[in-house]
């Protein structure tokens, strides 16, 4: 029934369009990505040609239904005259469980009508696997303020939880291995998030504008972090980029002015424009003439810039109560790489030892401990 009535919907939109309805898709026709060289790459825009003039409403490509809006725009990651269109722009049915809107032949959650406190979405629905959370699936949702994640998803779609301004508190698990483009944008109450080993990709604006997001680990996994993917959060005391980062996008964490420290490791080799824009009270530690370099080519305060981690006038100090590291007339807090080795300092300046700290074991020495 549903498909005899998208059929018809679809006959009379070609009827109504006269240029289609005149002269269906030939062999000149052919996909074109608008945003290809757009700053961010949405991945988006893409319209169909054919013969110098882009399609609109319901066409039929290869066996498959699309719909591009007026102006010629394919639409996805939507619903459009009540049918759901994917990431990829596929009309797919839809499968209602529960409160959950699901697409079997991606695994896919599409859409949620519930309002609960707490969310928990299912590992699997009807025997089919929940590999993704679909683009826009929660956007707009302002009843919960938790959602936890099956570990059976890889991927999290673009704008999936976009402006869910009450949630404060997602366990991203072990198994998601890309983060996609404005992912939790805006969800103004979240506040703390560990992006777990398994994750590659932080794609652009993932977490920006989470005003109340103080709390940030980026474990060792993740190779790229996108334009302004933290821009605009709250983050305070330090943030650490791990060795398997090789590549930070624009504005990255533009705008956290309350930041103090971030570490940037060696294994970066690309860093576009103004990644610590408005970040004015952080102090920058690299390992390498070259990385400062790097920075400063990408608009950071040369002054703030610190080789190997340490500032001139630093040395260690102890007392009966315990260990602290001077900086200059200061001391150190937070997370400190010092002669090659990772050490955590309280609020009050004394080292942290034989605990574990953000995730990170430290030894009786204070050091962070290598697990492999």
């Amino acid at each position: 029934m549903k498909k005899f009535k998208l059929t018809k919907i679809i006959a009379s939109t070609l009827v109504a369009t006269s240029l289609l309805a005149l002269d269906p898709i030939g062999a000149s026709a052919a996909w074109e990505n608008t945003m290809a060289n757009t700053r961010y790459n949405k991945d988006n825009g893409w319209r169909y040609s054919d013969g110098g003039s882009y399609v609109t409403g319901w066409q039929q490509i290869d066996g498959k239904w699309y719909y591009f809006d007026s102006a010629g725009s394919m639409k996805h990651d939507t619903y459009v005259n009540g049918y759901y269109l994917n990431s990829s722009g596929e009309w797919k049915d839809v499968t209602i469980s529960g409160n959950f809107k699901f697409d079997k032949s991606a695994g896919a959650i599409v859409g949620y009508t519930g309002a609960d406190a707490k969310v928990v979405i299912p590992s699997e629905i009807d025997g089919i696997k929940v590999t993704r959370i679909g683009g826009k699936a929660f956007v707009g949702c302002s009843s919960f303020t938790s959602i936890t994640i099956p570990n059976s998803v890889t991927s999290i779609g673009k704008f999936a939880f976009n402006n869910c301004d009450k949630l404060i508190t997602v366990d991203i698990p072990d198994s998601v291995n890309n983060i996609e483009y404005g992912a939790f944008y805006s969800c103004s109450a979240l506040k703390s998030v560990i992006i777990p080993k398994s994750v590659t990709s932080i794609e652009a604006m993932a977490f920006s504008e989470c005003i109340n997001l103080t709390s940030l680990i980026i474990s060792n996994g993740v190779t790229s972090i996108g334009g302004s993917a933290f821009a605009y959060c709250n983050l305070k005391s330090s943030v650490i980029i791990p060795n398997s980062v090789t590549s930070l996008g624009y504005d990255v964490f533009r705008g956290n002015r309350d930041l103090t420290s971030v570490t940037i490791p060696d294994s970066v080799n690309s860093i576009e424009g103004h990644i610590f824009w408005e970040c004015d009270n952080a102090v920058f530690y690299v390992e390498s003439e070259n990385m400062k370099e790097l920075l400063t080519d990408s608009v950071t305060n040369k002054s703030k810039i610190i080789v190997n981690g340490q500032p001139t006038l630093s040395e260690w100090k102890h007392d009966s109560t315990g260990w602290w590291y001077t900086e200059g007339n200061s001391y150190a807090t937070g997370w400190r790489l010092i002669n090659g080795k990772w050490y955590y300092f309280n609020n009050n300046g004394y080292m942290a030892q034989d605990t574990t700290i953000d995730g990170y074991k430290l030894g009786f020495d204070g050091a962070r401990m290598v697990t492999t």
